[in-house]
């Protein structure tokens, strides 16, 4: 990430236009996180035809001694001020005059270029950069936006928002190292376009379809056959990284814009009613470790908040007989305080369990938890039967409950029983979802008791 200090811009005016800046670097202290300001390297930023490179030019200063404007004509000046020195004994003079040189010579290249008629690449104008300098210096800053994936770990690195939302990206953007490797060629953003998406989604649809592909690697490592939501959200992923590279002035298009994606598409949510959460709750299970399963399923129930924040939570988040908490999903953005008063149930479970670390339950991971939960619900024979679309073939289906249960049924289920008797807002601060979002809205489907009503009341 650099500081990006307004500074004198030059443009040559013709075919191929492009600016030119002297900028300093921006570093961070590791650990800190606070902003280095001394022995920073000088930059110089030049954009060009939708295309950008930073060169070192061997120098480095301390903030303090850089002069960003004329403080009496507030002109740009872009040079160190004047009798400093850098660390490294450097006098302002020296590095002045290879600041200047480097201008020279950039303005040397694109007039080259414009009477040959050549259409300027990074490569080359760094090449040409390198030669007509005699460039002897090694930093790996240099190019590090050049390259598509060290740009995404800044953008990944320096965002406010929670670790598995960062997590989430680096998932995306895992799916599109692979699909360059497929692809035989390497991804940047130079040759970033309609076409090149076009061809990650199709890959994207494929992916998972050979099993053989990947039998090297361990089970839980090879790519599975993804649903259209996953491939939309994935997609969407990617775009918002394009988005901050335009932002960036790392790219002058962004491959999305005239590319459709679509919007994800959810059934109905398929949620246990009280009857079945009821039965659950008391039904007489010897396996313990299902035993356990079924407190962290029941519990989550009563206070529905998702399996994330589920295992975070400890006996300081009860506070005056109700569970209270900050959801990951919110605490970057607008954090929302979530209080869930608890109910005779949920207190009863709590008191099974007596955990070091304050810990409320014997929490397990995301992957075994939703495995015994299917294994759970076919036993104590929750299985219903109902339909679906299914998430692959986005055809309509009818499988029994317990084939789908999973930890975010216990989310639904907090929200689905409580929909007919208590106000939205009311849900939604409770829940942790924001009132009226499409998210929020597609738990209020009519449910089968309503449709039995409306038919005995007015129809029978």
């Amino acid at each position: 990430m650099y500081v990006f200090l307004s500074v004198n811009a030059l443009t040559f005016m013709n075919k191929y236009k492009y600016n030119l800046n002297f900028r300093l670097e921006k570093r961070k202290q590791k650990g800190t996180g606070e902003l280095i300001k001394e022995n920073l390297p000088i930059l110089a930023d030049i954009t060009f035809v939708g295309k950008r490179i930073f060169y070192y030019t061997g120098y480095r200063i301390d903030q303090s001694k850089w002069q960003y404007k004329d403080e009496k004509t507030g002109e740009k000046v872009q040079r160190v001020k004047r009798n400093n020195f850098s660390v490294q004994g450097e006098s302002s003079t020296e590095i002045n005059a290879k600041i200047n040189e480097v201008e020279a010579v950039v303005r040397k290249i694109f007039q080259r270029l414009e009477v040959e008629g050549i259409e300027p690449t990074t490569q080359q104008v760094r090449g040409e950069l390198k030669k007509l300098l005699n460039d002897k210096y090694e930093d790996n800053t240099l190019q590090k936006y050049e390259n598509i994936w060290n740009a995404f770990e800044r953008y990944n690195r320096d965002s406010k928002i929670s670790e598995g939302r960062r997590r989430h990206r680096k998932t995306a953007m895992n799916h599109f190292k692979r699909f360059e490797s497929e692809l035989g060629n390497t991804i940047s953003f130079e040759n970033s376009n309609r076409e090149l998406i076009s061809e990650f989604e199709s890959f994207l649809v494929k992916d998972g379809d050979d099993p053989e592909k990947y039998k090297y690697l361990k089970p839980n490592k090879r790519p599975r056959k993804k649903s259209r939501n996953r491939i939309i959200g994935i997609l969407k992923t990617i775009r918002a990284f394009y988005g901050w590279s335009k932002t960036e002035k790392l790219i002058s298009l962004n491959p999305f814009d005239e590319y459709e994606i679509g919007s994800e598409s959810y059934g109905r949510p398929i949620y246990l009613t009280k009857a079945e959460r009821d039965h659950l709750y008391n039904a007489e299970i010897v396996n313990d470790r299902l035993n356990r399963v079924r407190d962290i399923f029941v519990f989550q129930c009563l206070i529905g908040c998702r399996v994330g924040d589920l295992v975070r939570l400890t006996e300081k988040n009860i506070i005056g007989g109700a569970i209270e908490y900050i959801p990951r999903k919110t605490k970057e953005g607008k954090p929302v305080v979530v209080r869930v008063p608890l109910s005779d149930k949920a207190k009863s479970i709590l008191d099974k369990y007596n955990l070091p670390n304050g810990a409320l339950l014997p929490f397990i991971t995301d992957q075994r938890y939703n495995e015994y939960l299917k294994e759970l619900f076919e036993l104590v024979e929750l299985n219903r039967i109902v339909t679906r679309l299914n998430p692959l073939t986005r055809e309509e289906e009818k499988v029994p409950l317990y084939s789908i249960a999973s930890s975010h049924m216990a989310r639904r289920t907090f929200v689905g029983t409580l929909h007919r008797n208590v106000k939205d807002s009311v849900i939604a601060n409770m829940s942790g979802h924001v009132e009226n979002s499409r998210a929020f809205i597609r738990y209020y489907d009519v449910d089968e008791e309503t449709r039995t009503d409306a038919i005995n009341n007015f129809l029978d």
